[in-house]
């Protein structure tokens, strides 16, 4: 009897501890995006192009990608010679599978960026040159 009662008492307690995570994930799940929204509306409608892409990024980071797509080309409007905003554009169109248009962005960003590492832009050929070897794979096998 004794035996029993230790057992549920344990399934008893460890599902509460089970519903407080659960409600400490849901809080603060809802404070992140009372935040976001926040940053959102204050930070749309900018003319400040560093502030849209950092809203671009936020938006990939919760995996919104048309979102996120949507604020790093507002930024690109507003600054068209920042290289790093078509590295990330591309990063998003390569997410999205959208192979073609995540090439013609990381070349747009090794033509315009040469102040960023060689490390760095030798990571981007790499990726661009991994691209078009998936492409031609992926068009070789629907002919």
């Amino acid at each position: 009897m004794i035996g029993r009662l230790t057992i549920i008492l344990k399934a008893f307690v460890l599902g509460v501890i089970v519903l407080f995570q659960e409600i400490f994930t849901f809080l603060r799940i809802t404070r992140i995006a009372a935040v976001f929204y926040k940053l959102h509306s204050k930070i749309s409608q900018s003319t400040d192009s560093e502030k849209l892409a950092h809203l671009g990024f936020l938006y990939e980071r919760v995996r919104d990608l048309e979102k996120a797509k949507e604020f790093y080309e507002k930024a690109l409007i507003l600054e068209p010679q920042r290289g790093m905003y078509y590295a990330e554009l591309a990063s998003i169109y390569e997410k999205q599978n959208n192979m073609e248009f995540a090439i013609e962005n990381y070349e747009k960003f090794l033509q315009i960026d040469k102040e960023c590492s060689m490390d760095f832009r030798d990571m981007i050929k790499a990726r661009v040159n991994k691209l078009r070897t998936l492409g031609e794979k992926t068009a070789q096998k629907k002919e």
